[in-house]
């Protein structure tokens, strides 16, 4: 028999090993655990239930306030939980706020985070704050000192967030007590993730910071090159971030090592998705980039969107977001458009797809729900019916109208009615219902349209006509382009053809008025002025009559039906809006109807009065920029120059500018009392106080103490801008490189 005897140091050493090898094992299991709660990651094949387009919009609920956040609702049991503009706090539930709790009174800009039934939420002014949902009761509030934009964070008992006052915070979840207080000096705009013992989070340094998520202790920085306003994105080891210098880094979360890194031709504001091998991220030109994940390669790109600044959403099989043109859209893992719809309201935040459905919140305060629909097509499929004489007659042809979808996840939609042709036409057009019958999983409706090219309404250059039809469900125009029913709830389609011998003589049922728009196209109004459109309605006969005209409302701009006489044949109307209040983004559209209830009806079978709808359209700037240094009077506001009467001021670190230049700037109403040295600034429903001289303001009835006060200089008072600026909504950069101060107002 042999004997081993083993030492007693050498077993400890052993021991020792053992210990460490059972750490890296734990260590590794944690790291490869799914990432859930408010950093919304899924592993490989988990995702959601894939809703497929087309969609359909089906609930439409008030939250009695701008929405500013570019980040999704956050689900609660059978509803949502999200912050508005006024600082309150909602839970939603089936369109009926359930729970609503003021925080501040001030912006929020982050997104909650829920821990049981418990939520916890930054505000633009730096408070913190943990709510019992159930209740609506505040649990605790804790104050830093400056705006809480990114979203907090939760693991092991603690909250984790970063701050423009150039701290990264650990409270305590049950008091909000502070655990630790790392300071960067530099602003914190990203919402942080968090990866076994390491809570990593990026600056407007060019850094992405890695702490030790109990003490806080630094474990490793990279250098990005570029200001970091996006979270990460974790996936096993390593992480995945876009920056503000165009460049998109894989970083080993371990070691911080950058494994590499690759250019997109834009600005990059939020996070991408992981979908199959690639990293998808957004950026500001309007591209949406593939990048393998191995190698860090572009796969495939798309140009043709608007800028998108918004976080993505993935389910697995396609890409979804909303860019600043306000178009809702679907891309698949090849880069190509599945699904493309224009809204009437902007929509800065991500999409959140959940049990089959997409909610939105848009900018100017409703929670929007879209489900799979079925679409329309219209058949022949060649819409142009070919050559024809005058003499031909009547001619017939075969039209079918297929409602439905081909993978049957819904029911086929119904046509309401028989289509019709309305317009220039009296009875030129005719249609009649052969049969209604199933082509696989969609509804076929098929009508005899009859077509007499004798009528007289086909003269020179009038050879189309339009087919409408009452519908719910949206026309297919193929490349996943889908166009929604109109002002009533009507889709259409254009024919043409070609008569061989035309005749000079025109008769027409066209309606008795012609609708003129001034300024006509698409016209640009600068964010800080007045937009307007004059709609001119010019009797076509000579006779005046009454004239009725409805437009819906939207962000800044307030629904309207009213009836306008016409006078000499003419009956005005002008639509005035305040650019400042639209609900976001750069392009709109406002839909209007005019009729009248007195014309000759053009077929008095199928229709009783004349109507026509018409969008106008305009852009304006989708962000205030103001660019600015200390002590100059030289400003530029989105690149024009304005110049300061008096230089603006830095005082303990601050820049202070003269009160009409806020005015002027953000639109706001600017009150001074000269006995007390009171400042009163109004914007919308906000209400900032100041006093010269002293270190406390009020935000909407709640005292804030501030670091620093307003002063009088050469008669001029001086108010801290960057204060200002936040609790209007803007968000303030210190580029410490050039001594630029850069002001984002988002809209």
């Amino acid at each position: 028999m042999v004997s081993f005897q083993i030492e007693p140091f050498l077993f400890q050493k052993y021991i020792s090993v053992v210990k460490n090898v059972v750490r890296i094992i734990i260590c590794v299991l944690l790291v490869c655990i799914p990432i859930v709660g408010n950093n919304l990651v899924y592993a490989d094949n988990d995702y959601p239930v894939a809703p497929s387009p087309p969609f359909k919009m089906v609930t439409s609920h008030n939250i009695h306030s701008d929405y500013l956040s570019k980040f999704a609702p956050v689900p609660y049991k059978s509803g949502f939980v999200f912050g508005n503009a006024n600082g309150q706090l909602q839970y939603m539930v089936g369109g009926n706020i359930w729970m609503e709790v003021l925080i501040d009174g001030t912006d929020i800009n982050s997104s909650p985070i829920i821990v049981d039934s418990y939520a916890i939420i930054g505000t633009k002014v730096g408070t913190i704050a943990k709510v019992n949902i159930e209740s609506g009761s505040i649990v605790w509030k804790n104050r830093v000192r400056n705006a809480i934009i990114g979203k907090p964070v939760y693991s092991d008992g603690m909250i984790y967030f970063g701050s423009a006052d150039e701290s990264f915070y650990c409270l305590n979840f049950d008091d909000g007590s502070v655990i630790f207080e790392y300071r960067t000096k530099t602003p914190i705009w990203s919402t942080p993730c968090i990866i076994a013992e390491r809570v990593i989070f990026g600056g407007d340094d060019d850094k992405i910071y890695c702490l030790n998520k109990y003490s806080g202790n630094v474990l490793w920085e990279a250098s990005c090159d570029g200001l970091l306003e996006a979270e990460p994105i974790l996936d096993g080891f390593y992480l995945y971030v876009g920056s503000l210098n165009g460049f998109v880094y894989k970083i080993n979360a371990i070691t911080g090592e950058i494994v590499w890194n690759t250019a997109v031709p834009g600005v990059i504001h939020s996070r991408g998705v992981l979908a199959d091998n690639f990293f998808v991220v957004a950026d500001d030109s309007g591209t949406v980039s593939f990048i393998g994940k191995k190698d860090g390669r572009i796969v495939v790109q798309n140009s043709s969107f608007a800028p998108i600044s918004a976080p993505l959403s993935t389910n697995g099989e396609a890409v979804y977001f909303v860019d600043r043109n306000k178009d809702f859209v679907g891309i698949d893992l090849t880069g190509e458009v599945i699904w493309k719809r224009r809204l009437i309201n902007s929509v800065r935040g991500e999409l959140l797809i959940l049990d089959q459905k997409i909610y939105m919140l848009t900018s100017d305060g409703y929670l929007q729900t879209w489900e799979e629909c079925g679409y329309v097509t219209i058949l022949p499929e060649n819409k142009n019916l070919g050559d024809f004489y005058t003499s031909d007659g009547y001619q017939s042809f075969d039209l079918e109208i297929v409602t439905g979808r081909d993978d049957g996840r819904v029911r086929p939609g119904a046509v309401l009615g028989r289509p019709f042709e309305a317009g220039k036409r009296c009875k030129a057009v005719l249609f009649r219902n052969t049969d209604v019958y199933y082509q696989g999983n969609r509804r076929v409706y098929k009508y005899t349209m009859t077509i007499d090219f004798s009528d007289p309404a086909f003269c020179y250059g009038e050879n189309d006509f339009r087919v409408f039809v009452n519908t719910t469900e949206p026309i297919f125009r193929g490349e996943g382009e889908y166009e929604e029913s109109g002002i009533d709830q009507m889709v259409f389609e254009t024919f043409t053809f070609n008569i061989l011998d035309w005749t000079d003589e025109c008769v027409t049922c066209s309606p008795c008025y012609d609708i003129q728009v001034v300024p006509q196209d698409i016209p640009y109004f600068k964010r800080t002025e007045v937009g307007s459109f004059e709609i001119q309605i010019v009797s076509t006969d000579g006779v005046d009559r009454v004239i009725w005209l409805e437009h819906e409302g939207f962000g800044g701009i307030s629904p309207e039906k009213t009836s306008i006489p016409q006078e000499n044949g003419l009956a005005t109307y002008r639509i005035e809006f305040d650019c400042m209040k639209l609900s976001g983004g750069s392009y709109f559209s406002i839909p209007i109807k005019v009729w009248c209830d007195t014309c000759p009806s053009p077929n008095e079978k199928m229709m009783e009065i004349w109507y026509s709808t018409r969008m106008l359209e305009f852009t304006t700037d989708p962000r205030i920029r103001i660019e600015m240094k200390p002590n100059s009077v030289d400003v530029l506001v989105n690149g024009e120059p304005i110049r300061l009467d008096v230089p603006s001021r830095i005082v303990e670190g601050r820049t202070l500018v003269p009160i009409r230049f806020v005015a002027e700037t953000f639109g706001c109403d600017v009150f001074w009392e000269q006995e007390t040295k009171k400042v009163t600034i109004e914007k919308d429903e906000k209400t900032l106080l100041y006093w010269a001289y002293k270190n406390y303001a009020e935000f909407n009835g709640e005292r804030v103490e501030i670091d620093t006060y307003p002063i009088i200089e050469r008669g001029r008072t001086l108010v801290p801008f960057r204060s200002i600026a936040e609790s209007l909504g803007a968000s303030v950069r210190w580029i410490s490189s050039s001594r630029d101060i850069i002001i984002d107002w988002e809209f």
